[in-house]
Protein backbone atom coordinates (compact mmCIF):
# COMPACT_ATOMS: atom_id res chain seq x y z
CA UNK A 1 0.00 0.00 0.00
CA UNK A 2 1.15 3.69 -0.92
CA UNK A 3 1.50 6.46 1.59
CA UNK A 4 -1.44 8.21 -0.48
CA UNK A 5 -3.51 5.31 -0.26
CA UNK A 6 -2.77 4.83 3.32
CA UNK A 7 -3.83 8.77 4.65
CA UNK A 8 -3.44 11.81 2.14
CA UNK A 9 -5.12 15.45 2.57
CA UNK A 10 -8.67 15.38 2.11
CA UNK A 11 -9.92 16.06 -1.72
CA UNK A 12 -6.25 15.26 -2.70
CA UNK A 13 -5.41 13.58 -5.83
CA UNK A 14 -2.59 11.98 -6.59
CA UNK A 15 0.04 12.84 -8.93
CA UNK A 16 3.11 11.60 -8.22
CA UNK A 17 6.43 14.14 -8.09
CA UNK A 18 8.55 15.35 -9.73
CA UNK A 19 6.84 14.84 -13.38
CA UNK A 20 3.17 13.75 -12.10
CA UNK A 21 1.79 10.21 -14.48
CA UNK A 22 3.21 9.92 -18.08
CA UNK A 23 -0.32 9.32 -19.39
CA UNK A 24 -3.75 10.16 -17.43
CA UNK A 25 -1.99 12.65 -15.09
CA UNK A 26 -5.02 14.69 -13.34
CA UNK A 27 -3.74 17.49 -13.77
CA UNK A 28 -3.63 17.35 -16.98
CA UNK A 29 -7.25 18.45 -17.62
CA UNK A 30 -7.17 21.37 -14.69
CA UNK A 31 -7.13 24.96 -15.65
CA UNK A 32 -3.69 26.59 -15.26
CA UNK A 33 -5.24 29.36 -13.39
CA UNK A 34 -6.20 26.92 -10.79
CA UNK A 35 -4.57 27.00 -7.04
CA UNK A 36 -2.76 24.31 -6.53
CA UNK A 37 -0.75 22.72 -3.60
CA UNK A 38 1.43 20.06 -3.50
CA UNK A 39 2.71 18.06 -0.23
CA UNK A 40 5.22 14.99 0.59
CA UNK A 41 6.13 13.47 3.72
CA UNK A 42 9.91 14.25 3.09
CA UNK A 43 8.40 17.60 3.69
CA UNK A 44 10.03 19.14 1.07
CA UNK A 45 11.93 17.58 -1.24
CA UNK A 46 9.35 15.88 -3.89
CA UNK A 47 7.10 18.81 -2.77
CA UNK A 48 9.25 21.54 -4.14
CA UNK A 49 9.71 19.21 -7.42
CA UNK A 50 6.62 18.64 -7.93
CA UNK A 51 5.47 22.02 -7.80
CA UNK A 52 8.58 23.10 -10.08
CA UNK A 53 7.42 20.81 -12.79
CA UNK A 54 3.44 22.37 -12.26
CA UNK A 55 4.73 25.83 -13.20
CA UNK A 56 7.16 24.31 -15.14
CA UNK A 57 4.02 23.05 -17.75
CA UNK A 58 2.39 26.60 -17.17
CA UNK A 59 0.14 26.39 -13.74
CA UNK A 60 0.37 29.88 -12.73
CA UNK A 61 -0.67 29.59 -8.80
CA UNK A 62 1.48 26.65 -7.42
CA UNK A 63 2.32 26.36 -3.84
CA UNK A 64 3.90 23.72 -1.86
CA UNK A 65 2.64 22.79 1.83
CA UNK A 66 5.89 24.27 4.08
CA UNK A 67 6.22 21.25 6.87
CA UNK A 68 4.38 18.19 4.72
CA UNK A 69 1.88 15.39 5.23
CA UNK A 70 3.11 14.80 8.97
CA UNK A 71 2.46 18.25 10.67
CA UNK A 72 -0.91 18.54 8.79
CA UNK A 73 -2.45 15.45 10.02
CA UNK A 74 -0.52 16.09 13.90
CA UNK A 75 -2.49 19.21 13.70
CA UNK A 76 -6.21 17.09 13.09
CA UNK A 77 -6.74 19.07 9.35
CA UNK A 78 -8.78 16.80 7.05
CA UNK A 79 -7.15 13.27 5.99
CA UNK A 80 -8.53 10.57 3.90
CA UNK A 81 -7.73 6.97 2.67
CA UNK A 82 -8.30 5.89 -0.67
CA UNK A 83 -11.45 3.52 1.07
CA UNK A 84 -12.78 6.62 1.11
CA UNK A 85 -12.56 6.91 4.62
CA UNK A 86 -12.34 10.05 6.38
CA UNK A 87 -9.63 9.78 8.97
CA UNK A 88 -9.45 12.28 12.54
CA UNK A 89 -5.55 11.54 13.49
Amino acid sequence: MTAYQNSHVAGAVFSPAPQGFETDDPTSNWPKSDAVVTYCTCPHHLSSSRAASLIDAGFENVYALDEGFGPWSDRGYPVASSNGVRMSI
